[in-house]
């Protein structure tokens, strides 16, 4: 059984994965990377179609790289694919800086940016990419996003809070979620997201909602269409 709380229940493994295929040309490929050596490193690679659709191609997870294996395998991933940019958690900027030299030296283009952290921004624009069915993974190739996913949930509410007690905003449990921080980086960095508000149902109250009622709000959304650009 799944974590009650789940992060994306919008997901299903069934419509979302799909078999490898050839994209269309004009399709562009991206990578997103969250850090790590104790905890695994991820580099997670999405090619994005002319018409907005994402899909996650490949992957790299590996925990115990010093920064020259992880510029290795980042290399051999830009090389394969033509990764034009690589959005990667802010919080190590020295290995953006060595990776970007790594990869400048091998002769790739490729830029290496640090990716906005916004935590809620970026999983809501990631729900929504989910729900609209507009993401795919390719089957076999994404073990590790398929396997986070899954498990990736929002801790038990605190039910012994009065109800005039403030409650802050809920964030995601911080375990076993580096496939899923890379995919988050890749959706908001490749997003639209200037500018963009928080949908809301005709009629709705404009007080602030917790996550809880932003969840409800988001699936009575329709799954396909929407105001944002995922190109």
């Amino acid at each position: 059984g799944r974590p009650a709380g789940m992060g994306y229940d919008c997901w299903d493994e069934d419509e979302i994965q799909c078999e490898a295929f050839a994209l269309p040309a004009g399709t562009r490929y991206v990578g997103g990377i969250d850090w790590g050596f104790t905890e695994p490193f991820c580099l997670r690679v999405r090619g994005i179609t002319a018409e907005g659709l994402h899909y996650g191609v490949s992957e790299f997870y590996k925990s115990g790289l010093i920064i020259d294996d992880i510029c290795t395998a980042v290399r051999q991933k830009v090389a394969t694919f033509g990764i034009s940019q690589i959005y990667c958690g802010p919080d190590r900027p020295e290995n953006i800086l060595k990776l970007q030299k790594a990869i400048n030296a091998a002769g790739l283009r490729c830029s290496v940016l640090a990716a906005d952290n916004s935590k809620r921004l970026g999983l809501d624009l990631h729900y929504e990419l989910i729900k609209s069915r507009r993401y795919k993974m390719f089957r076999g190739l994404n073990p590790h996003a398929v396997d986070e996913i899954e498990s990736y949930h929002y801790p038990e509410p605190n039910m012994a809070l009065e109800p005039d007690d403030k409650v802050k905003d809920v964030l995601p449990v911080e375990q076993h979620d580096h496939a899923c921080d890379a995919d988050r980086y890749l959706t908001i960095m490749t997003s639209n997201a200037a500018g963009v508000r928080a949908p809301r149902v005709p009629g709705e109250s404009s007080e602030k909602e917790d996550h809880f009622k932003r969840l409800e709000r988001l699936k009575r959304r329709p799954r396909v269409g929407g105001t944002e650009s995922w190109s």
